[in-house]
């Protein structure tokens, strides 16, 4: 209906479904009937269309910012993060007044990794210009958690950590804010309100933005925890190389900052000598110290290293994720977390448990838990009895094997189990792909078979219209492919990915190279 009311405006300047008979309509409908379109478009996964669409929408008013902020939005769908950020940037351009606009062009900047670039659009508008604290006593959750979030995709743990952890204090200052209230609502009566904060404080750690930044911090730590354990010798030799290096930044930053101080206190010192004859003027206040760009790089940098350098990353993620089980049972990345944090802590009944709520969530067939069931299965089966040998930790395991496998827990039933699931869920690229991870964990010697399993899709036919694969399901599959280092696999893959989705230019490189 929509299309063809945009056919119609653009030809004759009226509305097929008009009232007003032979009425030309504002030449602004047809814009927002070309906004709404592209949207329609976008969220159909039909990217080519949603381009064009808008496109057409810009020159027909160049003027109006919405227009370039629902194209970026078109643009970080298709995968294009650096067009994403340039037309929310184009439309903040229109009007540096305001805040709403500055916000989105921030948070396109984010998404495409650009934290210098966000920081410096961001602090246009807080209280001290390039000063990044004013945004942490603000209490700015949604760039906090972009920021930690980019921080992650880029491997800097330490300043994801810094950021995503942030948030969690946000959370608990609104904890402990919720006393204040006690007795000014009992004083001012206002007990319906009063019952509706205690109901919202008992949740408030299932509250959306709490939930991502601390799974997202959960991620950080296990991130940290298998930097330490995956690499060759010559890997790991790096890995040690740069703690040796993290630890004689911070040694030199914690002499620094006590030279700092020594002279602090010194000219501190100086000051009341000097201020005790300024003490009696009426009306005098003393000036807020502030810190200098200089001193506040260095204080974030350490702090970035601190919490990068953790003796144990695992260990730390203890807090944040009780909270988790404790408010945001109902989400399946809290047990998968769980999953994956007690597993590579050897704590295999926490582990377990966190299994069957991911089972109770979704189902077998879904492909993170069919992937968790066999790793967990797969990793008991090959520590043997030494370290599952316990009668009521194997009794256990035993037992739980007969209900999820409906067979012992041995090398042959987890490849028969796994090779069940791949047969049932065969036209599904995110099943599939599972699949042949576990495979390749399973079967070593088979791996080439698990990359054919792969490599099957690059036959799917090619729909100018709307890709018939998701981005995210085709970028999973170029991880494991990388994974498995398989190179010419990879770039047949790569190539296969721009058939699919043209707009994204990571694609076209890898297509054209």
């Amino acid at each position: 209906m929509f299309e063809s009311a945009a056919d119609s405006l653009k030809k004759t300047s009226k509305l097929p479904f008009s009232c007003a008979k032979g009425a030309e309509e504002d030449p602004s409908v047809l814009v927002w009937t070309l906004f709404f379109l592209a949207q329609h478009y976008d969220r159909r996964g039909m990217m080519k269309k949603a381009v064009d669409t808008i496109d057409t929408a810009i020159r027909h008013t160049p003027t109006i910012p919405d227009l370039y902020l629902c194209k970026a939005r078109i643009m970080k769908n298709t995968g294009d993060g650096q067009a994403s950020w340039q037309m929310a940037d184009e439309a903040r351009q229109m009007d540096l007044s305001d805040r709403y606009l500055n916000s989105e062009c921030t948070l396109h900047m984010l998404d495409a990794d650009m934290v210098t670039k966000a920081q410096e659009t961001i602090s246009l508008f807080t209280k001290d210009g390039d000063n990044g604290d004013n945004l942490h006593e603000m209490q700015c959750i949604w760039y906090e958690t972009a920021a930690g979030n980019s921080h992650l995709r880029t491997e800097q743990y330490g300043k994801a950590l810094r950021q995503l952890l942030a948030v969690g204090k946000h959370f608990e200052d609104i904890v402990e804010d919720q006393f204040d209230f006690h007795t000014y609502c009992l004083r001012k009566m206002t007990l319906r309100t009063y019952v509706e904060l205690l109901k919202m404080e008992e949740h408030v750690h299932n509250h959306r933005f709490y939930v991502r930044a601390a799974c997202g911090a959960l991620r950080g730590y296990l991130g940290l925890a298998d930097q330490e354990v995956m690499g060759d010798a010559e890997s790991k030799a790096a890995n040690e190389e740069g703690r040796k290096e993290r630890k004689a930044r911070q040694q030199f930053f914690k002499e620094q900052a006590k030279k700092d101080e020594e002279e602090k206190a010194l000219k501190a010192l100086k000051d009341k000598e000097s201020g005790e004859k300024k003490k009696n003027v009426p009306g005098a206040k003393p000036a807020k110290e502030q810190k200098t760009p200089a001193e506040r790089e260095k204080e974030e940098e350490e702090t970035c290293i601190k919490l990068a350098t953790v003796a144990d990353p695992l260990g730390e993620t203890s807090k944040t994720l009780a909270l988790l089980q404790e408010h945001a049972l109902d989400r399946l990345e809290t047990h998968f977390l769980a999953f994956e944090v007690y597993l590579r802590r050897g704590k295999m009944l926490l582990a377990l448990r966190a299994l069957r709520r991911m089972r109770t969530l979704s189902s077998a067939q879904h492909p993170a838990t069919h992937a968790c069931t066999v790793r967990l299965f797969h990793k008991a089966a090959v520590a043997g009895g030494e370290d599952y040998g316990a009668t009521v930790l194997k009794g256990v395991l035993v037992a739980e094997a007969e209900t999820l496998l409906k067979a012992p827990a041995t090398p042959q039933s987890l490849v028969a189990y796994n090779s069940n699931f791949v047969g049932t869920n065969s036209k599904s690229l995110r099943h599939v792909a599972a699949g042949a991870e576990m495979m390749a964990l399973l079967e070593p010697a088979k791996k080439q078979a698990a990359i054919d399993l792969l490599m099957q899709f690059t036959k799917t036919p090619v729909d100018e219209d709307k890709p018939s694969l998701e981005r995210r399901d085709l970028q999973n599959v170029c991880e494991l492919l990388r994974v498995l280092k398989d190179t010419a696999a990879s770039q047949k893959w790569k190539v296969f990915c721009s058939k699919q989705h043209p707009l994204d230019p990571q694609w076209q490189a890898a297509a054209s190279s």
